[in-house]
């Protein structure tokens, strides 16, 4: 699995987005040599988790779901619901007072969240989906105590840093880190165009997104630690596709992290976590996708995620 080689070929991506709903391709061969690509996020992966989240205000992101153990038997049907576990979200911030209580520091703060949502929702003991801020040493014993008591309730659980994306920069942040988080963002803005570009909703893409209204897009940065993963679900539809450019420079076979996605002819396909690697799904396709459990305490897996078209929230 180690030995995958990827090239840098859009027009192939093309075509396998469109037969399967699937492609994998390498940034790192991009014209010639090694790729800006990977400078870029080198100079990213100089900030720790605990410094973005300090820094940029990142989060601990929960969904759960109940009985679902054997949830790798995903189905097909489009009418297929997963059942959420609502009963562990209390025992969860039980536990957050807890730590609370007995550390010192900012206090761990949280909102029920929902898909396709910038501002969350009322607290609602219904809601599945949770967002954690606090400070990076509470929110680690909140994500063990996570793992070590509701392993099976976890559907996906990653940390995640908002990235300005390069029309909607937030100047109060101006970082190498935002710096280069925005020159990636030109270059993933260039396949798209150059995969999706013939769309007849893209032709206008250009001007609406170099005009002078923000145009808000989910981008970020998600960070696995162990324990973390996410299981095999489909997204379902709405938009054109989701871009995951991978960030690690020290992926170890075997530690987990892996995107395991299954096409829409049934065949799979196992990516692993490399620098410059840029794995995307073709939302009308719709393929099913996951990620392989981190097995160890002293790595995590770091993936930049931009989703299509812009102006859209995921």
């Amino acid at each position: 699995m180690g030995d995958v080689k990827y090239i840098y070929d859009t027009k192939l991506a093309k075509d396998q987005l469109h037969s399967t709903g699937v492609a994998v391709m390498s940034l790192s061969n991009k014209d010639t040599g090694q790729s800006v690509i990977n400078e870029y996020i080198k100079e990213m992966n100089k900030y720790s988790l605990k410094d973005l989240i300090k820094s940029f205000g990142g989060c601990l992101f929960l969904n759960t779901n109940k009985n679902m153990t054997d949830v790798r038997q995903i189905t097909k049907e489009k009418s297929f619901r997963y059942k959420y576990d609502i009963e562990c979200i209390p025992k969860i911030k039980e536990k957050i007072l807890e730590i609370n209580k007995t550390m010192e520091g900012k206090d761990i703060t949280y909102v029920a969240t929902d898909h396709n949502s910038e501002t969350g929702r009322e607290e609602s003991m219904e809601s599945p989906l949770y967002d954690f801020f606090g400070p990076y040493e509470k929110l680690t014993i909140l994500r063990k105590y996570i793992v070590d008591n509701f392993k099976s309730s976890v559907f996906q659980m990653w940390y995640r840093v908002e990235l300005p994306n390069n029309h909607n920069k937030d100047n109060t942040k101006n970082t190498i880190f935002t710096m280069f988080g925005s020159k990636i963002h030109e270059e993933l803005t260039k396949i798209y165009l150059e995969l999706y570009g013939d769309l007849e909703e893209v032709q206008n893409f250009g001007r609406e997104y170099n005009s002078d209204t923000a145009l808000q897009q989910t981008y970020r940065l998600q960070i696995y630690e162990e324990g973390c993963h996410l299981e095999p679900h489909r997204d379902g539809g709405g938009g054109h596709c989701s871009m995951l450019l991978y960030t690690n420079e020290d992926y170890v076979e075997g530690m987990g992290g892996e995107l395991v996605c299954e096409d829409s002819n049934g065949n799979k396909k196992t990516v692993p976590p490399i620098i410059g690697t840029l794995a995307i799904l073709d939302f009308k396709k719709d393929p099913s996708h996951a990620v392989n459990v981190i097995k160890g305490n002293n790595w995590n897996r770091r993936t930049i995620g931009c989703w299509w078209p812009a102006g859209v929230q995921y």
